[in-house]
């Protein structure tokens, strides 16, 4: 009979509900019909740094950091109205923990008459899911304008490269010591800028053709940072923090120096007096890579580069903007707006992620985060010989949709003594090739074309002519190289005639070398 008396009983029963009240996660406020408080669960009085008695009888703006006007009008709206409201999302700054976001429920409650006589407030901490939404969002924008700067950076390419055959063959026909021969060598380096910027959109878009191997992180960091002290001037020290052993990843070395490069004189203009240039290494392991669309990492732990300043620092608006292209924090005409952008896309393409934490006024870091691998750090490769090229006269099918750079491509080679076949498309190529009665020795194409695309053209192509080489040309590869060998003959546009004749040199000497089946 007690232990019934004891369910009954008021008291038992209100401790009971607070206890499961305060079970809950969210906060929970409890209001009389005046919009006071009468009670809160455990949640409130750890996220505000107050006890429930009190709070009990006070109203809400006592209790919050912010000025909660806005949020107490809600809650007389609904008290007044008798109708509830849910999934209202509002920001709130909690005086033990900052600003966070909240998903807020009003629940009025009634009396046998129909009257509000209280009000129960629901907030559930949403945070983290606005952080993870932000993030994707971000990511989702990048993306789209990456692929926007992608097309963009492939059409100029073909423009850039249009120019460079012009400027060649109005160049041949001039005397060299003639005042217009000098100012098509200024045009010249005026379309190599042209193509500095379109390697940077093309970075962006992760459009670049990059040829990755295993590196040690710290040597890198270390040769990079040797050069920057150079550059940077006496009034910044750079430091670095290396981790005590190698940290091998398989990256594009010369687009990592790059990063680094980009990253450090953004640093010296936020610091025009003077200050401190830090670069750290370290191996660690990430609990949370799928959260930064990380891939998987071969060895389990992943490679964390900082590179930290004691500059102006950014605000949280520009923190919003910092990696889109074009955009820049600093006065116009100091900054292109692609320095930022370009790193992004260099440690997406690298298979990264890059955060950045900044206090204005104080500092900015940014934190690189790559997949460590388990394999021994690769012999750096040999660069190409710039020396003279000797002509040719073998067999070149010529294939580029383009048609201004098909023409001066086809007349530079013809120029040089090479016996050309031209094709706009890809089964344009594979037409003239079944035609041609006599040995075709090298294919050139381009890699993204309508009808049929480059890498399936060549092929198809050595499945007739086994013995002859490929030479690719792009503005971009788009993912298209994925299917074939990591080892291609590619030429990338824009390229002058000189590089060209180079290459299918290069292309056709090393097909001469390779013994005969």
């Amino acid at each position: 009979m007690s232990s019934g008396q004891g369910q009954d009983d008021p008291r038992q029963r209100c401790r009971e509900l607070q206890v499961i009240v305060d079970a809950i996660p969210a906060l929970v406020f409890y209001k009389d019909a005046q919009n006071r408080i009468l009670r809160v669960n455990h949640a409130v009085t750890e996220a505000l740094g107050a006890r429930a008695s009190e709070m009990a009888g006070t109203e809400m703006r006592r209790w919050f950091s912010d000025d909660a006007t806005a949020r107490e009008d809600a809650d007389l709206e609904v008290i007044h109205s008798g109708k509830p409201k849910l999934g209202v999302i509002e920001r709130m700054n909690l005086p033990l923990r900052g600003w966070h976001w909240f998903e807020t429920a009003r629940l009025p409650e009634h009396d046998e008459h129909g009257r509000v006589v209280g009000l129960v407030v629901v907030s559930q901490d949403i945070t983290e899911r606005k952080h993870l939404e932000s993030q994707l969002l971000q990511a989702q924008k990048l993306e789209s304008i990456g692929k926007l700067a992608g097309g963009v950076a492939h059409d100029f390419n073909n423009l850039l490269t249009s120019f460079f055959g012009l400027i060649a063959a109005a160049q041949r026909t001039l005397p060299s010591d003639s005042l217009a021969h000098e100012y098509l060598a200024l045009m010249q380096l005026a379309a190599e800028g042209g193509a500095h910027f379109t390697r940077q959109l093309l970075a962006f878009a992760r459009r670049q053709l990059i040829e990755p191997r295993v590196v040690d992180l710290n040597g890198l960091v270390r040769e990079t940072s040797a050069l920057l002290c150079r550059v940077l001037g006496a009034h910044i020290s750079v430091e670095t923090e290396l981790h005590p052993k190698s940290v091998a990843v398989r990256v594009d070395p010369s687009q990592i120096s790059q990063l680094l490069m980009n990253l450090a004189l953004n640093a010296r203009d936020a610091m025009p007096e003077s200050g401190k240039l830090t670069f750290q290494t370290a191996s660690v392991e990430l609990q949370e890579r799928e959260r930064w669309s990380l891939p998987r990492s071969p060895s389990g732990r992943f490679a964390l580069l900082v590179v930290e300043d004691t500059g102006q620092g950014f605000s949280e608006e520009a923190k919003d903007h910092l990696f889109e292209p074009f955009f820049t924090s600093k006065a116009l005409g100091q900054g292109t707006g692609l320095g930022l952008a370009t790193c992004y896309g260099i440690v997406k393409q690298n298979g990264g992620h890059i955060a950045v934490d900044s206090k204005p006024g104080e500092r900015t870091r940014f934190s690189i985060y790559l997949p460590e691998v388990d394999a021994p750090v690769e012999a750096r490769r040999s660069a190409r010989s710039h020396g003279p090229v000797r002509s040719g006269h073998e067999t070149v099918l010529f294939v580029e949709d383009d048609d201004l750079v098909r023409h001066l491509s086809v007349a530079a080679l013809s120029s040089s003594g090479y016996r050309l076949i031209e094709a706009a498309h890809g089964e344009d190529a594979l037409r003239a090739t079944a035609e041609h009665a006599g040995p075709i020795h090298l294919l050139v194409t381009d890699i993204i074309m309508p009808q049929l695309g480059g890498v399936e053209l060549a092929r198809r192509f050595r499945e007739l002519r086994p013995e002859a080489a490929v030479l690719f040309i792009s503005g971009y590869a788009d993912g298209a190289l994925n299917e074939v060998a990591p080892n291609l003959a590619i030429l990338e546009k824009p390229f002058t005639n000189a590089a060209l004749l180079a290459r299918v040199r290069e292309a056709l000497d090393t097909l001469a070398t390779k013994p005969a089946r």
